[in-house]
């Protein structure tokens, strides 16, 4: 089985696992009450933030994982540290993780939500106009988990921030980190997750400026400095710091690798007939349309019985109808429900897409 959804989900490194072990076995006190835990666990918060380079200007919470991570980051400034009649920005195809919690927060304050343009990235112009006096919270993903798509996210910072310095500005980095290029600046906030990048599952980070503090919404301890309640998962930490070091140190190899597969793959994948791409992406996600009768969710299936495995849609919308990413690019509901996403990784090879390309004509022929 050809594994291509890693927009999803990626496999745990080798590297990583052994960590886990290691720590599992030789380490698996609690951080609160032992002392050479907490000292680990106080390493990972160093290890992280050097990685990204925010060592100077950034503390490290760590979560159960991204959705957590981004609950906390927007609940736990709106709710707490944000007086009501407020105003927030976030975009039409954040994940759900972002868009549910702003639509949460919503009595009382005012949400508004930045257009998309066709090709897929937030309208600027439009973004402007929508910043108010009473703004006070922004947030904007990095790269869209469904379209690849980079947002210009540096700009509209500058932007919100020329407008008024006090605004916080958040970026769900999840999709971001290890995809594309590390931002140039420092947001405010910003969100990552272990198992984007080839580390444990169920554990995440905000990651915030010196300045600001996060009030915690999981109440049952002080964890965290205080800013979440919750047993620490030291052995996932561990596996977690590694993984953001290896993306980091290795990144330019690994976009390398991936700019090549995802190449090739767009230029031979629209040769096939019925096919064609739904955006131009700028990470290692492919949105394609396949114009046949039959929906993408048994296409899926079909195509896994095929030896490969993709996806229609992020995993966490799978009870709504329509991906909101694909609507907000003005997709037709015919469209949508035929929308395949495919994803790679450094791991996958141009015999890879061979087999890919293959098991998709395989899939066509069948269709005849």
């Amino acid at each position: 089985m050809k594994y291509f959804d890693y927009a999803a989900s990626t496999p745990p490194s080798k590297e990583t696992l052994e960590i886990y072990v290691d720590v599992s076995t030789h380490i698996y006190g609690n951080p609160g009450s032992v002392p050479e835990a907490y000292i680990l666990e106080q390493k990972c918060h160093q290890d992280i933030l050097e990685a990204l380079s925010l060592e100077q200007t950034c503390d490290l919470i760590f979560t159960s994982g991204g959705t957590e991570a981004n609950n906390l980051a927007i609940m736990g400034t709106i709710k707490h540290k944000i007086p009501k009649n407020s105003h927030f920005i976030t975009s039409n195809f954040e994940h759900a993780s972002v868009y549910d919690v702003f639509e949460h927060c919503a009595i009382g304050n005012k949400i508004s939500h930045a257009p998309i343009n066709e090709n897929g990235y937030v309208k600027i112009e439009e973004f402007k106009r929508l910043l108010q006096p009473n703004t006070k919270f922004i947030s904007i993903m990095h790269v869209n988990n469904e379209l690849g798509t980079e947002q210009p996210i540096k700009e509209l910072y500058n932007i919100a921030k020329a407008y008024n310095p006090n605004i916080i500005f958040m970026v769900d980095m999840i999709q971001g980190l290890g995809k594309v290029k590390a931002l140039t600046f420092v947001p405010d906030i910003v969100t990552i997750s272990s198992h984007k990048i080839y580390g444990p599952k169920a554990v995440g980070a905000v990651i915030l400026k010196k300045d600001l503090a996060l009030t915690k919404i999981i109440y049952g301890g002080n964890k965290e400095n205080g800013q979440r309640g919750g047993t620490q998962s030291l052995p996932a930490q561990a596996g977690f710091a590694r993984s953001v070091q290896t993306i980091c140190k290795n990144l330019d190899v690994y976009l390398a690798q991936v700019k090549l597969v995802k190449d090739y793959f767009e230029k031979e994948v629209i040769k096939l007939p019925k096919i064609s791409l739904n955006a131009t992406s700028d990470a290692n996600v492919v949105s394609i349309f396949i114009d046949i009768d039959k929906l993408a969710i048994q296409g899926v299936k079909d195509l896994m019985d095929l030896g490969v495995v993709i996806s229609t849609k992020s995993a966490d919308s799978n009870l709504t109808k329509y991906s909101r990413s694909l609507k907000a690019i003005n997709l037709s509901d015919y469209r949508c429900e035929r929308t395949y996403r495919i994803s790679f990784s450094h791991h996958v090879t141009i015999n890879d897409i061979d087999i890919l390309l293959s098991s998709l004509e395989k899939f066509l022929e069948n269709e005849k």
